[in-house]
């Protein structure tokens, strides 16, 4: 037996256990279970990285595997209204869901200022109604999915919500997704489905706010169905609001299909976690689709950040734009690994990708990883990733002008960060990222 299935096999009974608990739920549409159930097929057949299969994931990993997590509960004992409040935006007042601990709790949200049109229900209740569109999307996604901990999520996930936004609907209100978490050495699976009608307009807010410093693993999965010549913002806040640190665990996995005319802008922006791993895949399915990620991380102490990317152009004069920057310190480490991937097919289309990477100290370390891989011939496309510290040139610049060491750093990190923090579209959330970064560099 290779070392990679002991790897398996010894998580796969405590896997096993999780996702019996998860799939026999007695209201379950049996559709539901069907994919679940699919769903942990494709997670087995994937497999667990072992140690000599994907080497650099595995050793990432190490400490996750050697820990044992239960299921949340579904509870929220020391989350108070109060509470709550205080990781709402200005701007979400009256349009923000909640989850506690990976469930969704609708006594505790408020969408009073959304249109009425829109459907915003628990994924087992909606599919008695969008069952078929569901598992279509559903099949879709899982029958090319590569990702473990996606797949995992798709298995076992604790909770789910559909939103549907009609078509021709412009959502001028932000809709926030709050995930509040108070459950130590617990897994959560919270798992949302957005499908968008053609012409519609959505800015969605994704905030992740813990309570505990302890450990927990929280794995989310978010699905978007993106409608000929609809438009989604979408923004994943993971900024923390407070010094309170966690040793917590994210995955924070993304899929977006894109039909003709489509646009998907993300904004990814975190600095909090012990471990963060993204996995975003963006599909360009239909004929001039056009995708932009952005992205920054701040990462101090032993903080770690780990993005992975997957951009599709399968349909002709589809755009995307890659922006990342990470900035670290101490013995913080990120890596970024990115992969444009041009169908024969998608011809006349563009796609750039850049990573650039602040180190502020000898023992910080950013790893990156761009990739092209083209079948068309008639494409303009360019990758590239930079490495370096804060320019000596530029800071004496700056104190000659009489500014501070520190403020010199600050400036130039500020300056460093500001062309993604600039992009966000919710004016409260740029103001806090501001902040945030000049906190980062006071510390």
């Amino acid at each position: 037996m290779t070392s990679e299935l002991i790897v398996i096999k010894e998580k796969e009974g405590n896997f096993q256990s999780l996702f019996s608990a998860s799939v026999e739920l007695e209201n379950a549409p049996e559709l539901l279970k069907k994919m679940r159930k699919k769903a942990w097929e494709q997670f087995l057949e994937i497999g667990l990285p072992g140690p000599r299969h994907e080497s650099f994931e595995y050793m990432r990993l190490k400490p996750l595997f050697a820990t044992e997590f239960v299921k949340a509960k579904n509870q929220g004992k020391n989350i108070s209204k109060e509470t709550i409040a205080t990781a709402v935006l200005e701007e979400c007042r009256q349009s923000h869901l909640v989850f506690i601990n990976g469930y969704f709790h609708p006594e505790l949200s408020d969408t009073s200022a959304l249109d009425p049109s829109i459907v915003i229900a628990p994924l087992e209740k909606a599919m008695k109604t969008y069952g078929t569109l569901i598992q279509n999307r559903f099949t879709k996604a899982l029958k090319d999915e590569k990702d473990i901990f996606c797949a995992l999520n798709a298995a076992c996930h604790t909770d789910g919500l559909f939103v549907y936004v009609p078509p021709k609907l412009v959502v001028s209100t932000p809709l926030q997704i709050i995930h509040m978490i108070e459950e130590e050495n617990s897994w959560m699976m919270p798992r949302m489905h957005v499908f968008q009608g053609a012409f519609s307009e959505l800015t969605l807010v994704q905030t992740v706010s813990w309570q505990t410093q302890g450990k927990y693993l929280y794995n989310q999965t978010t699905e978007f169905v993106i409608e000929e010549q609809a438009t989604t913002k979408f923004i994943q806040n993971a900024l923390s609001s407070s010094s309170e640190k966690t040793a917590g665990y994210i995955f924070d996995d993304l899929r977006v299909e894109m039909k003709r005319h489509s646009n998907f802008h993300a904004y990814q922006l975190t600095d909090g976690y012990a471990t963060l791993r993204r996995d975003s895949k963006v599909q360009l399915a239909g004929e001039g689709g056009d995708v932009h990620l952005n992205g920054v991380w701040l990462l101090d102490d032993e903080k770690e950040a780990h993005i992975n990317i997957v951009i599709e152009h399968q349909e002709p004069h589809t755009q995307s734009l890659q922006l990342y920057k990470g900035v670290l310190t101490d013995t913080a480490k990120s890596s970024f690994q990115g992969k444009i991937l041009v169908r024969k097919k998608a011809q006349k289309t563009q796609a750039y990708q850049l990573n650039n990477n602040l180190l502020l100290s000898d023992q910080a370390q950013a790893n990156s990883k761009p990739n092209l891989e083209i079948f068309a011939d008639d494409v303009k496309a360019s990758h590239g990733a930079t490495m370096g510290q804060l320019d000596p040139e530029e800071m004496f610049y700056l104190k000659t002008r009489g500014f501070s060491e520190k403020d010199a750093r600050r400036i130039l990190i500020a300056g460093f960060c500001q062309e993604v923090v600039d992009k966000i579209p919710v004016p409260s959330l740029r103001k806090a990222a501001s902040l945030r970064i000049q906190k980062f560099v006071s510390q």
